[in-house]
């Protein structure tokens, strides 16, 4: 009887520790890891929510204020922790989406290389609905087989001859 007590108390250590190393360290050596790169980001971090509250607030900001109804930049209304961490942290920068760590680029040149990509260097995360809303589930959010065959279908639209004309 004592050593299914014993079983009990080491499956139960296990699980505590594997909830630490998701919960805390993880967090911690990702953070630690992209700081050495020079990639920063809002330095809040909740153990479950991650930047989602920021977020939140950010959002609710934004809908108070009214939109210049000649003024086509909606990325301010629509995702405006965007506009305001990319305007504080640069082109590169790193949030959290609950305990999923997630990497925002502007760069053009960074974001042409990342959706080109032939050999899956780059794994692309599954899209939140809210970006699902205002992107569409296009070439931008497919992976694999499915991303070649759109990328097949769009690559002759977009030959020099048709662009030219």
């Amino acid at each position: 009887m004592g050593y299914l007590i014993a079983i009990a108390m080491v499956i139960f250590t296990i699980m505590i520790w594997r909830v630490c190393l998701i919960l805390f360290w993880r967090p911690y050596a990702v953070r630690k890891h992209f700081r050495k790169q020079g990639v920063t980001g809002p330095p809040c971090y909740s153990f479950l929510h991650g930047s989602l509250h920021d977020m939140r607030i950010m959002m609710k900001d934004a809908r108070k204020t009214i939109m210049d109804k000649h003024s086509h930049d909606i990325t301010q209304r629509v995702l405006p922790h965007y506009h305001i961490w990319s305007s504080l942290y640069g082109e590169r920068f790193l949030y959290w989406y609950g305990t999923e760590p997630r990497i925002c680029i502007t760069d053009a040149e960074l974001v042409k290389e990342i959706l080109s990509d032939k050999f899956g260097f780059y794994e692309k995360p599954k899209a939140t609905p809210s970006i699902i809303t205002l992107i569409g589930n296009g070439l931008a959010l497919l992976k694999g087989v499915d991303w070649v065959k759109h990328r097949r279908i769009l690559n002759p639209a977009f030959s020099m001859d048709k662009l030219k004309v």
